[in-house]
């Protein structure tokens, strides 16, 4: 199962397609040289078709062998904003298929350490981002813009519809052109390639310019740090939170 292949597999950025390239690398005994959302390589191309039997069979495998733990891990890997991730993937559950609930202690590992610290980067970003949301009021409708480096807004979701669950709601990240819509009797995910919005209504900027001066006022000015301020809330987040803008 260590053999490398120089070829690319190619699939269609789901998370079940994921887990058919890695039934594909197992199947083969290969070990691709990348595992890609796209055909943008130097390396010869093979596309890897999703089989919602083939995922089925990895994920029950995962349980059975590694441990649930193991499945949320490669899930939340799956939904980060970093290069590679795929490959990281198939060189965990190799490791986990090879030497089951061992891999929980190996976090040394060079194939389990890529996997630990991108799981602290998604659960780290997706506390925070519960916490920077901000939503602008047009209405009819609550919305807000984010831009996170991971894919959370699945992990957030539940986390709004909890705290507004009578509201209407957009949660748009713009970046990944997705959106979560919510209202008191439904909730999904859609696909937007752009978000067109209305003008911003005297009423909201009232709102605004009171927590803004709240902000302002909670401050100990003698304790101010631009430094410690960017720990705890990194400038990344700031375009789209109301206090900074």
């Amino acid at each position: 199962m260590s053999d490398r292949a120089d070829v690319t597999y190619c699939y269609d950025g789901t998370f079940d397609g994921l887990l058919c390239c890695v039934f594909e690398a197992f199947d083969k005994k290969e070990t691709p040289v990348e595992i890609r959302d796209d055909d943008l390589t130097l390396f010869a191309v093979r596309h890897i078709e999703t089989d919602g039997v083939k995922a089925e069979r990895v994920l029950n495998g995962i349980r059975k062998k590694i441990g649930g733990r193991a499945f949320d891990n490669v899930r939340l890997t799956f939904l980060s904003g970093f290069a590679a991730k795929e490959l990281a993937v198939l060189k965990y559950l190799r490791y986990g298929f090879r030497y089951g609930r061992k891999i929980y202690t190996a976090v040394a590992n060079e194939a389990v350490a890529p996997i630990m610290a991108t799981v602290k980067s998604v659960y780290n970003e997706a506390h925070k981002m519960k916490e920077f949301v901000r939503f602008t009021d047009y209405g009819s409708s609550l919305v807000s813009v984010i831009e996170p480096t991971h894919n959370v807004l699945p992990l957030i979701a539940d986390h709004f519809c909890d705290r507004l669950p009578q509201e209407t709601f957009m949660i748009y990240d713009k970046g990944r052109g997705v959106a979560f819509v919510h209202a008191p009797d439904t909730q999904q995910f859609v696909t937007l390639d752009e978000l067109q919005l209305p003008p911003t209504s005297e009423e909201e900027k009232k709102f605004r310019k009171l927590w803004k001066l709240f902000y302002d006022t909670v401050e100990i000015k003698e304790r101010h740090s631009d430094r410690g301020r960017m720990n705890h809330c990194p400038k990344h987040y700031w375009r789209h939170m109301t206090e900074f803008q």
